[in-house]
């Protein structure tokens, strides 16, 4: 099964349900508590002990949903590649303050043939710093590539779950054509050189 952009699409229902999910504790993260008020505020209370113990109700519940559903697997997001191969990304658990950095990130590229759904490893395992990473050597030659990312952090076993994301040469770079968030590699994958 293949998505919009022809690159593979989840393959379960289960799979479906963690990327909307994340994608949607995601949206909640960035309701900051002065809009809650505000929106709290709209309503009216008669009671200001009401318009307070809403609020609270509310920010509490943010809080919890967010703090749940990001970390159900790697939470990398903003992720990018520009032409000469860097890659770039933040962790939305850490920037909505739902967790600390984690103690690193290990990444796993591969180029991608989109007729076959074949993915074809390019070198081992990377372990970087947060927010940064360099394509390996040779891998920017095709029109598809993609990376998996973990990140391991001792309070968010979830982390260890990859995102994949999958990246489509286009002018001036590569575009960010497809998202897996938690899915396993339903691809077939052919040893690397």
């Amino acid at each position: 099964m293949r998505g919009r952009s022809g690159c593979p699409a989840p393959a379960t229902t289960t799979t479906l349900i963690q990327i909307k999910v994340g994608r949607a504790a995601r949206i909640v993260s960035k309701f900051s508590d002065e809009a809650i008020r505000a929106v709290v505020a709209k309503g009216a209370y008669s009671d200001p002990a009401a318009t307070g113990y809403v609020t609270k109700a509310i920010i509490t519940r943010r809080d919890k949903v967010v703090a749940t559903w990001i970390n159900q697997v790697c939470p990398v997001a903003d992720v990018a590649l520009s032409a000469d191969g860097s890659l770039t990304f933040t962790n939305a658990a850490v920037d909505a303050k739902v967790a600390t950095p984690p103690e690193r990130y290990s990444l796993n590229w591969f180029r991608f043939d989109n007729a076959t759904d074949q993915r074809t490893p390019v070198g081992g395992a990377v372990t970087v710093s947060p927010g940064f990473a360099r394509a390996p050597e040779g891998l920017l030659t095709g029109d598809f590539v993609g990376v998996s990312v973990t990140a391991t952090h001792p309070q968010q076993p979830g982390w260890m779950t990859p995102s994949t994301f999958f990246f489509r040469r286009a002018p001036g770079g590569w575009s960010l054509v497809g998202v897996e968030r938690g899915a396993a590699n339903t691809t077939q994958t052919t040893a690397g050189p």
